[in-house]
């Protein structure tokens, strides 16, 4: 498929910048963050003063590559090369990387070896010729090249992952084998040769050990849908044809999201305008986003801004990424850089108030969360978070007002509905709170919590059968909630007159969960109730075991031992 070639065809680029940083000559892509368009302007600074400079020329080039604006790189290589012959080694293997960017791999390799008819000792260069190679299906020349690069840098365990690769395409597998097991050995995270030793062992029928890399390669690298695809065929060879079916169902759905991700990246490859591939990138870093691929989306959102230093939303896109991944100074940098481009944008300042709330820094966030909803009212995540910041601080009246606004920006979102009933509940507003509970309930039948809490109120209000029908769908729903179960007992020991049918549903609740006192306390009630003092003792003594200094319970207890039982 298309996209794959493309996906390879960058990451050609990418890996070799990696393998070239770790040897000191390059910029990795993990260094994709929040300054990179501050880099890249002050190497261009430092040209407008003075053209000869070389340093900042590779370094120029170097930071193209790696946001894949190939032909700008291009640019710095040729004027370097132009200069004379001082740094022609490093040139050659920039613009090599250029051409393979293009998918030129001819091109590409021609300059690999002009690189290393400068300078023989450079290990990622090498390597470099070697993907190229791999790419052409030229594999005895790739596998030369790799055993090369190896020659100079024995323990590079992602060249050796890529032999690796190259031998089992030549068909020498058991050859492939041992230098994927190296490549383990020495990177055990490297996803790509786990996925690569999985299917070495599956080929061979090894299915345990094909097993084991497939699901360790999952778990570096969610995106390896070949992984998935690999499981199932070992579930259907092993027998297990509903353990199969079940992993390609997983299959098929990461397929369609990985076709998604290839798409976007084929477009942003064929993307000729920088500002045009910095779009696509955006558009890609949110899909990131969404998907939970959060150190992706940072890497795709730092190319785009550094494609596009204008572009606000992959700023504030940036900001996200970065906060999930806990790097919150750098996150707060990228979301004021959006601010600075759109002092408008609402998402940035809702970005602003997720660092705040990572932080721990509610006041911070509220106003934050407060700007973004003024500023577009249709903003619902920061209606939500303004809404749950106010219930935290028990104002209940401020938050229903955030969480109505919430339904004002999206009518069919059932949370929004469902926290506005809540906090109508909690300000004595019983009939406003059952009204906004339905509006949950009709979006969602399946709202577990919401048919309780509805549940509860009608039993506060006196409204037996209703509170009934809604306890038994909860418990239709839900048939471990005990909230549902300690509830029910209430209804039936106060409302319905059926102290026995209120003891099984109290005994239920104490059963599911026996660390709640409060259990334990009605359950020594209604043993009270009906006469059972040494069960009543007992019962009450275990709340009072879990909550010694509860006077109520204490007060409960002497009640008990100061009766008759007879």
């Amino acid at each position: 498929m298309r996209h794959g070639r493309t996906a390879n065809t960058l990451g050609h680029v990418a890996l070799w910048l990696a393998v070239a940083a770790a040897a000191g000559a390059a910029s990795a892509p993990d260094a994709l963050g929040v300054d990179l368009p501050r880099r890249i302007e002050a190497h261009m600074a430092t040209l407008r003063d003075d053209p000869t400079r070389l340093d900042a020329r590779l370094a120029l080039g170097r930071l193209y590559l790696t946001i894949e604006a190939f032909d700008p790189a291009a640019e710095q290589y040729e004027a370097v090369l132009a200069a004379g012959p001082g740094e022609a080694a490093a040139a050659h293997h920039g613009l090599g990387l250029t051409h393979a960017g293009g998918e030129r791999f001819d091109d590409a390799i021609r300059q690999y070896d002009l690189s290393i008819s400068y300078d023989a000792d450079r290990a990622f260069v090498h390597a470099a010729r070697g993907s190229a190679y791999a790419h052409l299906h030229r594999y005895d020349e790739a596998i030369e090249a790799y055993r090369s690069a190896l020659s100079l840098e024995p323990g590079d365990a992602m060249v050796r992952h890529q032999l690796g690769l190259a031998l089992a395409r030549n068909g020498r597998i058991d050859d492939a084998l041992a230098e994927q097991e190296a490549a383990i050995a020495s990177m055990p995270d490297l996803a790509s040769a786990r996925l690569e030793l999985g299917s070495l062992h599956s080929g061979a029928s090894r299915w345990e050990e094909a097993r084991r890399e497939y699901r360790a390669a999952l778990a570096l690298d969610a995106d390896l849908t070949q992984a998935l695809y690999g499981l199932a065929q070992i579930a259907m060879r092993t027998g297990d044809a509903d353990g199969a079916r079940v992993l390609m169902e997983q299959f098929a759905v990461a397929q369609e999201r990985s076709e998604e991700v290839g798409r976007l990246i084929g477009a942003a490859q064929r993307a000729s305008d920088r500002t045009e591939r910095a779009g696509i990138l955006a558009s890609l870093g949110r899909l990131r986003l969404q998907q939970g691929a959060y150190d992706k989306a940072r890497q795709t959102y730092a190319k785009a801004c550094a494609l596009d230093p204008t572009l606000a939303g992959a700023h504030g896109g940036l900001g996200v990424a970065l906060t999930m991944l806990e790097a919150y100074d750098d996150a707060e940098t990228a979301q004021r850089a959006a601010l600075r481009i759109d002092p408008g944008m609402a998402r940035a300042h809702a970005g602003l108030g997720l660092i705040a709330l990572r932080r721990e820094r509610p006041d911070e966030a509220l106003t934050h969360y407060r700007r973004a909803a003024d500023l577009d009212p249709t903003l619902l995540d920061a209606h939500m978070k303004v809404g749950d910041l106010l219930r935290g601080e028990r104002a209940y009246g401020q938050a229903a007002e955030a969480y109505a606004a919430a339904t004002g920006a999206d009518a069919a979102d059932a949370e929004a509905w469902h926290y506005l009933g809540l906090c109508r509940a909690l300000n004595d507003q019983p009939d406003e709170a059952l009204q906004a509970y339905g509006r949950a309930i009709a979006i969602d039948p399946a709202r577990v919590e919401t048919h309780f809490l509805t549940a509860e109120l009608r039993r506060r209000k006196g409204d037996g059968e209703l509170s009934l029908a809604a306890y038994e769908r909860a418990l239709e729903l839900d048939v471990d909630h005990a909230r549902a179960y300690h509830g029910l007992a209430v209804l039936y020991a106060t409302q319905l007159e059926d102290v026995d049918g209120a003891l099984a549903h109290a005994e239920k609740a104490a059963a599911l969960d026996p660390a709640s006192a409060r259990y334990r306390n009605t359950l020594a009630l209604i043993y009270y109730r009906l006469g059972r003092l040494r069960e009543a003792e007992d019962a009450i003594r275990a709340a009072l075991a879990l909550e010694p200094d509860n006077a109520t319970y204490r007060e409960g207890l002497e009640r008990i031992l100061g009766s008759d039982d007879g």
